[in-house]
């Protein structure tokens, strides 16, 4: 089984197809991840493919997340210590000033969201996985 296949063994975002589509971009871009969707997929048709799914309606970061959220509380729950990082990093979304869904950063001039996640890390510095 891949890695992909195991982390996202739960997923449901309501089609079948949708969920194959997740687990075949996952699997692009975790092999590639420094490069962009479109450096990392294989020609525009698979590149127009992903902007398809993270346009639809029913993906959404909360189903994405909730499958490696659950596979990270197992391995967490393997461990004798797991420390919780969090840390917040800045998406700016210059000259996109037409969407609704950002707002000013640092100032009125950086539009885009603050996300903070939470990892979870052992004292050795493996990573289990993003739980918030």
């Amino acid at each position: 089984m891949s890695w992909v296949a195991g982390e996202m063994k739960n997923i449901n975002l309501g089609d079948k197809r949708l969920n194959a589509r997740l687990q075949k971009l996952l699997g692009t871009l975790g092999n590639t991840p420094t490069l962009s969707i479109p450096a990392a997929c294989s020609g525009w048709h698979e590149t127009k493919a992903a902007y398809r799914f993270f346009c639809n309606e029913k993906v959404t970061s909360e189903k994405i997340l909730a499958p490696h959220i659950e596979s990270t509380l197992h391995r967490m729950a393997r461990q004798d210590v797991v420390l919780l990082l969090q840390d917040t990093t800045a998406l700016i979304f210059r000259g996109q000033k037409q969407r609704k869904d950002i707002g000013p950063v640092n100032n009125e001039h950086h539009l885009g969201l603050l996300l903070h996640p939470t990892i979870a890390v052992t004292p050795e510095r493996l990573c289990l996985g993003v739980i918030d």
